[in-house]
C-alpha cells in the first residue's frame, strides 16, 4: 500500500463524466443475500482486478517475516473448507472502477486472502457483493473491512492506513472526524499535522515556490502538498520531515528482516506459542532497564512528540 497509488486511483475515478457503466453481464446473480439484504453475485476470478497497492493495508512482504507467514497460514486455513465443492466463504467486496492504466473493471475492495484461497483450491468463481461510493469512500471502506478481518491489521499497518487517509483527505472538512473514526489517537493526528506543516514550510522555502505561495499557509490544502506527502509512508515522513540525519543512511527495515529470519530459523513457531517465556528471554538478553524502556517506547509510540 502506497499513498501515491491511492491518490492516483482517486484521481482516475473521481471524474464521473468519464466513468463507464458497470458491466453487470460479468456477474451472475444468486438467490442469496447478505444480512444487510444486499444481493450476492458470482464472478469469475479472471474477471476481477486486484490492486493490493491501493486496497491491501497490511504490510506483507515476500520474505520469511512474521506477517508473511501469518498471511500464508491464513490462506491455508481459508482453503480447507473450499476443498468441498459445496462450501463457500463469506463473499468478497467489489466495486466498479479503474486502476492505473487498466480498463474499467470490477475491482476487489476487500477479500484478497479469500481470492488466493479460492485459486489454491482450484475454484474459478467466487461469491461477491457490489458496493458503491466515491473513490475516497471505497478506500475508507477497504480500511474498515481490513480492520474487522479475521487476520487483523498490525498496529503499524493501522497507523499507515490512518496516515494515508490523512493525506488523501487534505482540504476535506471531514478529515479529522474520518481519521478519528479509524481509532487514531489525537496525539497521532497532531503529529500528522506537524509533519504536514513542516512539508508546507519546506515548499515555501523551496527555489521553485510559486509567487502566490510564499508562506507555509499558502500551501495548506494544496494538491502539490498532497503529492509531496503522498510520496512517503508515515515512517518515512516522520524521519524525513524531522531531519533524522542519523538514520538516513541506515536501513533499519533490512536489519529487522535479517533478525526476524534468524529468529524464525532458530525458534520456528515456538516463540509465538510461548509469548511470556519469549518475552522473559528478551528481557534477560537486553537487561531489565533496556527492556522496560523498549516496552514504554512501543506503548506510547502513537503519542510520540517530535
Amino acid at each position: 500500500m502506497r499513498t501515491t497509488d491511492i491518490c492516483e486511483f482517486i484521481a482516475l475515478n473521481e471524474d464521473s463524466t468519464k466513468k463507464k457503466e458497470p458491466n453487470y453481464r460479468l456477474l451472475e446473480i444468486t438467490n442469496a443475500e447478505t444480512e444487510e439484504q444486499k444481493p450476492i453475485y458470482e464472478i469469475l476470478l479472471d474477471s476481477l482486478v486486484i490492486s493490493p497497492d491501493v486496497f491491501q493495508f497490511r504490510d506483507i512482504e515476500q520474505n520469511p517475516s512474521g506477517e508473511y507467514f501469518k498471511s500464508k497460514d491464513h490462506i491455508t486455513k481459508l482453503k480447507k473448507p473450499l476443498l468441498n465443492p459445496n462450501k463457500e466463504l463469506k463473499p468478497i467486496t467489489i466495486a466498479w472502477g479503474k486502476v492505473k492504466r487498466k480498463k474499467w473493471s470490477w475491482v476487489v475492495i476487500d477479500g484478497h486472502h479469500r481470492i488466493e484461497a479460492y485459486r489454491e483450491a482450484g475454484r474459478n468463481k467466487i461469491k461477491a457483493v457490489v458496493i458503491n461510493g466515491t473513490p475516497k469512500e471505497l478506500v475508507l471502506k477497504s480500511i474498515k473491512a481490513n480492520n474487522k478481518d479475521k487476520l487483523p491489521m498490525s498496529s503499524s499497518d493501522k497507523l499507515e492506513a490512518a496516515w494515508c487517509m490523512w493525506v488523501i483527505m487534505i482540504g476535506d472538512k471531514q478529515r479529522w472526524a474520518t481519521v478519528t473514526a479509524l481509532g487514531t489517537s489525537k496525539g497521532t493526528m497532531s503529529n500528522f499535522g506537524k509533519v504536514e506543516k513542516f512539508c508546507a514550510k519546506k515548499l515555501a522555502e523551496s527555489d521553485w515556490a510559486l509567487p502566490d505561495k510564499k508562506t507555509p499557509e499558502d500551501w495548506v490544502g494544496s494538491k502539490v502538498l498532497q503529492n509531496e506527502l503522498a510520496k512517503f509512508t508515515w515512517k518515512e515522513a516522520r524521519k524525513s520531515m524531522v531531519g533524522d540525519t542519523q538514520t538516513k543512511n541506515f536501513d533499519e527495515d533490512a536489519l529487522v528482516r535479517s533478525w526476524t529470519e534468524r529468529l524464525f530459523k532458530a525458534l520456528g513457531h515456538n516463540g509465538r506459542r510461548s509469548p511470556q517465556s519469549f518475552g522473559r528471554a528478551i528481557e534477560c538478553y537486553m537487561g531489565e532497564s533496556a527492556f522496560e524502556a523498549m516496552i514504554e517506547f512501543y506503548t506510547t509510540i502513537d503519542d510520540e512528540e517530535f
